[in-house]
């Protein structure tokens, strides 16, 4: 039960993440980038406590 909470918990970061990144494709290039960059770094972060995990 644990496991499926925290896999629908990091689902619903990813929905976030890729709503910010969305948005951050209409900003000025510099705004843009900067949240693209959060993303990526998060989504790294994710896949690495993911990674460890298991």
């Amino acid at each position: 039960m644990a496991n499926e909470k925290l896999i629908s918990q990091i689902c619903t970061i990813q929905r976030g993440l890729g709503i910010i990144e969305g948005v951050s494709y209409g900003l000025t290039d510099s705004a843009g980038k900067a949240l693209a960059d959060a993303v990526q770094m998060i989504d790294e972060t994710i896949k690495e406590m993911l990674e460890d995990g298991k």
